[in-house]
């Protein structure tokens, strides 16, 4: 009797247990996961120092739209690339099967004008392309070449078509930001979550967040 006993707590003890860790882990799949703006690609609308919130639960059952903000790995498995293993926010602005083009700065997705009042440039100087280098582009950007085009990328870029399972980010402070235009299309797997709320740095209040909508930008962390 008491060896059944026995048998039976332990039995109970090992599902509290498990239940516990399955609990946990839920828990912190869907917690915020907090990430630091350390550059300028999206100022003004983030200046470095604010903290970015991640809804790592967003896209669980859905995929990435246009406009949205997305925390991501950096998509490159080359330990010695710079930007191996780091964190990044932009916003989608193209997403499978989406053509996209730049002209004179001014970004296209199936023809259609981008009107977001957020995008800043700084740099008045309109970069061309380089048209004895464009033949091959789609091939070459897919690769995650699209820097050895040279700048004129920056304000003159595709036409490209978006693959399968992958998403176009963006920076909103077009001229100082390392974007899907250098480094190739993002895959969806790599995205960590949704943006949805930013503490700015310069405030004081432990309120002071305020949630982050489709027309707002973020920068890289």
């Amino acid at each position: 009797m008491i060896h059944r006993f026995v048998k039976r707590r332990f039995f109970l003890v090992l599902v509290s247990i498990g239940a516990l860790l399955i609990s946990l882990r839920f828990v912190f799949q869907i917690w915020p996961w907090t990430f630091k703006v350390v550059s300028v690609s999206m100022s003004p609308t983030l200046e470095p120092g604010d903290a970015v919130f991640a809804n790592r639960f967003a896209y669980w059952k859905t995929v990435p739209s246009n406009g949205d903000l997305v925390v991501f790995r950096f998509p490159t498995q080359d330990k010695n690339n710079p930007h191996y293993g780091k964190s990044f926010v932009f916003r989608v602005c193209a997403v499978a099967g989406d053509m996209v083009v730049i002209r004179n700065k001014q970004l296209f997705v199936n023809e259609v004008k981008e009107e977001n009042p957020q995008v800043h440039f700084v740099d008045n100087e309109i970069i061309p392309k380089d048209s004895e280098l464009i033949a091959d582009f789609q091939q070459v950007w897919l690769a995650g070449r699209g820097s050895s085009f040279g700048m004129g990328i920056r304000d003159n870029f595709g036409p490209i078509k978006i693959p399968d399972s992958h998403v176009f980010v963006l920076g909103d402070n077009r001229d100082r930001t390392y974007d899907s235009r250098y480094w190739g299309p993002l895959p969806v797997c790599n995205i960590i979550g949704k943006a949805t709320r930013v503490h700015p740095n310069n405030s004081d209040e432990p309120d002071g967040g305020r949630y982050m909508w489709p027309t707002a930008g973020l920068t890289t962390s």
